[in-house]
């Protein structure tokens, strides 16, 4: 079966996506909005009055409802770095990044713009599309699950973060610690819903959100119980072709 690059999501049904990542600004008008991966690319999507959008919640999702800041996972085919969507999931607030388990609330979450390490500070997008700047000290942690050495110097563009620490009136917050999601995107730990993954890394969510409704299965797809189309046996994983390239992780 294919498989999708270590650490990237997959839209239900097995389809690795074509990008996915943190919305950086939306053109209603052009029918396009640009993507922050979490490996730091801009990746412009391209959508039509084909595409399909899920957003847990919501009735009948459009581009309208995506903004600065979520994170989204677009499905699609990739042409020299401009992916022509046929579905996009919206995430939306939810796919920012919790923080370690256990953690109190954060001060700020969201995506890495960038990195001053003279400074001793970096920018990030929030998920409600706000810049804000994170100052660090000497005594600020870091904290990357899989990471031998987080520091400053360690963080990267499209990262996801969560920042623990003090906010002033201006928008600038203090560190305490730093806690660096390991797949980019966060979600995973909301539980039930969106951003979680089901089997095999697939995003599943209930209703409107990539999932039809109860008894009813799409086609192509197999029902509980039964091998996916093309499987040796009811526990092999479906073998999809898709021109869609796997997202950054």
């Amino acid at each position: 079966a294919c498989a999708p690059a270590p650490g990237a999501l997959r839209i239900a049904g097995r389809i690795p996506p074509a990008t996915s990542g943190t919305v950086l600004s939306v053109e209603s008008s052009a029918g396009t909005f640009s993507v922050l991966t979490p490996k730091g690319a801009d990746v412009t999507v391209d959508v039509t009055s084909a595409t399909k959008y899920m957003e847990r919640g919501a009735t009948s999702p459009t581009l309208a409802d995506v903004s600065a800041g979520e994170v989204v996972v677009v499905g699609g085919t990739t042409s020299s770095g401009t992916v022509t969507a046929t579905s996009v999931g919206i995430l939306g607030h939810e796919g920012a990044p919790p923080g370690p388990a256990g953690s109190t609330a954060p001060a700020a979450t969201g995506a890495v713009l960038s990195v001053d390490t003279a400074g001793n500070s970096f920018n990030i997008l929030t998920p409600k599309g706000s810049t804000e700047t994170v100052d660090v000290t000497s005594a600020t942690t870091y904290e990357e699950p899989g990471g031998s050495s987080a520091a400053l110097a360690n963080l990267s563009r499209g990262e996801r973060v969560s920042v623990m620490g003090t906010s002033s009136t201006g928008g600038t917050v203090s560190a305490t610690s730093v806690f660096v999601e390991p797949d980019g995107l966060g979600g995973p730990r909301h539980g039930p819903g969106m951003g979680r993954p089901g089997p095999g890394g697939d995003l599943r969510g209930g209703p409107g959100w990539g999932e039809p409704p109860a008894g009813q299965v799409p086609a192509g797809q197999a029902s509980a119980g039964q091998a996916p189309a093309g499987s040796s046996g009811s526990g092999a994983a479906a073998t999809t072709t898709t021109t869609a390239a796997a997202a950054a992780a």
